[in-house]
């Protein structure tokens, strides 16, 4: 990381510092170190991109509910 994303991340650290409710699960090692890639290449944080994918989930199930 250059510190450039290094400042970056810093500052979205500390935007991102609210009262957001905590969930904490278990997940296979490789999808941990695929999903951090994955954030890395978006210069996000593992915990936002994982929020990114749930809200994505629930919007898409929300349309799938009758």
């Amino acid at each position: 990381m250059n510190s450039s994303e290094a400042v970056k991340q810093y500052w979205n650290t500390i935007a991102m510092a609210t009262n957001k409710a905590k969930i904490t699960f278990t997940c296979d090692p490789e999808l941990k170190k695929q999903l951090q890639a994955w954030a890395d290449s978006e210069s996000r944080t593992l915990s936002n991109l994982c929020e990114l994918l749930m809200q994505e989930a629930v919007v898409k199930q929300n349309k799938q509910t009758p």
